[in-house]
C-alpha cells in the first residue's frame, strides 16, 4: 500500500503543506501555507494534469528563495547590550551601496528596523517560524517570515547553515516582493 496525495487546482493547503513537509522537510506555518497554495492553485489551473513533489518545490523556491530583488544582504555585524541588540548591516540595490544599524529588541527586529530605515516603509513582523531542514548538528536552517510592509502583508523564506542568519534573506525575499524597485533612503 501506498500512500497518494493528488495536487490539482481544486487542492486544499492541507495536502500541500502535507507534501512539502513528507518530499522536502519543510514544515510551512499556516499563514504561509495560505500564501503558498495561492501560488500552487494559480499554477494548476494554467498546466495540465496533476502537481508533482517536485513542481511544489519549484514554485516554493521560485516564489520564496530565488527571487533576487532590488535589495541583497551584503553583510551584517550583531552586538547584543543587555536587554537590547544592534546590527550594523550592508545593504546593496541595484549599484548603491548602504552602511545602516539599528537597534530593537532581537537581531532581526534590529535588522527589520535597518530596513525601514532603507526603504522609509513602515515595516512589522507579524508572524515567525524556523526550524532545522535535518537532524544532525550540521544541519541547516529555514527561517519563515510574515511582514506588514505599509500595512500589506507579505511572507519570505531564508535558509542558512545559521538560524539568526536565515531570519535576514527570510525578511528580504518578503521586503523585496513587497516594493518597488526605486524605494529611496529616507
Amino acid at each position: 500500500y501506498q500512500e497518494v496525495i493528488r495536487i490539482n487546482s481544486q487542492s486544499g493547503k492541507g495536502g500541500i503543506a502535507h507534501i512539502m513537509e513528507r518530499e522536502h522537510g519543510l514544515s510551512l506555518p499556516r499563514w504561509l501555507q495560505i500564501d503558498f497554495s495561492a501560488q500552487v492553485q494559480r499554477h494548476a489551473e494554467t498546466s495540465p494534469g496533476e502537481v508533482t513533489a517536485a513542481t511544489l518545490r519549484q514554485i516554493f523556491d521560485r516564489r520564496y528563495l530565488d527571487s533576487a530583488g532590488p535589495w541583497q544582504l551584503q553583510g551584517y555585524r550583531s552586538t547584543r547590550h543587555g536587554q537590547r541588540h544592534e546590527i550594523a548591516v550592508d545593504l546593496r540595490q541595484g549599484s548603491r551601496a548602504l552602511s545602516l544599524t539599528a537597534e530593537g529588541n532581537g537581531t532581526l527586529d534590529s535588522f527589520v528596523r535597518a530596513l525601514e530605515q532603507a526603504c522609509g516603509s513602515a515595516i512589522v513582523i507579524v508572524n515567525f517560524a524556523e526550524h532545522a531542514l535535518a537532524r544532525t548538528t550540521a544541519a541547516s536552517a529555514i527561517a519563515y517570515v510574515e511582514l506588514s510592509v505599509d500595512r500589506r502583508r507579505v511572507c519570505g523564506v531564508g535558509c542558512s547553515s545559521d538560524v539568526v542568519e536565515a531570519s535576514m534573506p527570510a525578511a528580504l525575499s518578503a521586503l523585496n516582493r513587497s516594493l518597488p524597485g526605486d524605494c529611496t533612503a529616507a
